[in-house]
């Protein structure tokens, strides 16, 4: 069958599969991604605590979300998850 010759991977005695091994640098791919997921993380909770903060000083009505939002969008016009309403889930 052609699936059989695609996929050559096996069912061992044990009940669990058997296959090809990974390429030997697979795992610097994983450290990367979770290397990278590390540092978002990080990011967004120290973010998320300036946030919090500054906003426990703001005024009523000084639409802090938004300036807030257009100033992160200036400075970091890649990201694009500075949104009004991200940003009051982050606070």
């Amino acid at each position: 069958m052609l699936t059989q010759n695609l996929l050559p991977i096996k069912v061992r005695n044990d009940g669990y599969l058997s296959g090809p091994k990974p390429p030997k640098n697979w795992n610097f791919g994983i450290k990367a991604a979770v290397n990278v997921n590390e540092q978002m993380g990080r990011f967004y909770w120290i973010l998320s605590r300036d946030i919090s903060s500054m906003n426990s000083t703001a005024r009523y009505g000084t639409d802090f979300y938004s300036n807030v939002s257009k100033d992160l969008t200036e400075l970091l016009p890649v990201v694009k998850s500075f949104l009004v309403t991200n940003l009051r889930y982050m606070g």
